[in-house]
């Protein structure tokens, strides 16, 4: 059985350096609620948003299970979520590029480093989009 290199491992300490300085601001921030949060996750009782989660149509059916029941609709809870999954779906590329044989290990972690300061999602700072944000990481992982 061959052992991987720990040189081809990824590299945890550049990402989540370069991570940090990209995003790290929106930690400070973590009980915001921006402009389209407000009507599903502060207008409506659970009841309602539960109702409006299960009327929406082309909609992940885990929404109301996920935003309503796990998170509680709770900010802090939405805004770390959506953190954690943005580095998580970094990792998950770069697990992806490394069983490539044309991608060598340089390039992979240059990828992945880019992927993690990139701004895929700009508004990745709202609670709406944790449904993005989850829905990229099961796509990677399924990927995988």
């Amino acid at each position: 059985m061959e052992k991987t290199s720990t040189k081809n491992k990824f590299p945890w300490l550049g990402a989540a350096f370069v991570y940090l300085m990209s995003y790290g601001l929106s930690l400070s921030f973590l009980g915001a609620r921006f402009w389209d949060d407000w009507y599903v996750n502060f207008t409506l009782t659970r009841s309602e948003t539960m109702q409006y989660w299960k009327d929406m149509l082309g909609f992940f059916p885990t929404n109301r299970f996920i935003e309503v029941v796990v998170l509680d609709r709770n900010p802090v809870a939405f805004h770390l979520v959506i953190f954690f999954c943005f580095f998580l779906s970094g990792y998950l590329l770069f697990k992806i590029l490394e069983k490539l044989p044309s991608v060598s290990y340089e390039v992979n972690k240059r990828v992945a480093l880019l992927f993690l300061v990139l701004p895929i999602n700009s508004a990745r700072v709202s609670m709406v989009t944790i449904r993005l944000t989850y829905s990229l990481v099961l796509f990677l992982a399924a990927w995988l």
